[in-house]
């Protein structure tokens, strides 16, 4: 009996650990996340052209995908 509680609560101890880690993960990405919207929307506005966009993101050494609006729907380049 002594042993199943004691493997019982190793169990829930590891999964505890487990979940606050992937918590505390989470939130580190988020927080990265945030960092990089808000240089993003401070340094590019509307009415930027594609190449300022585009020579903006490189200097940044961002991957990016280019799609463009075309009537139907999104297309990617090639």
């Amino acid at each position: 009996m002594k042993k199943t509680i004691a493997l019982v609560a190793i169990v829930v101890i590891v999964f505890s650990a487990l979940y606050v880690r992937s918590k505390a993960d989470q939130e580190r990405r988020e927080n990265r996340y945030r960092e990089a919207l808000v240089l993003f929307q401070r340094d590019l506005h509307a009415g930027m052209t594609r190449a300022d966009i585009q020579s903006y993101l490189s200097s940044k050494r961002a991957t990016f995908y280019p799609v463009f609006y075309r009537e139907g729907g999104l297309g990617r380049t090639k």
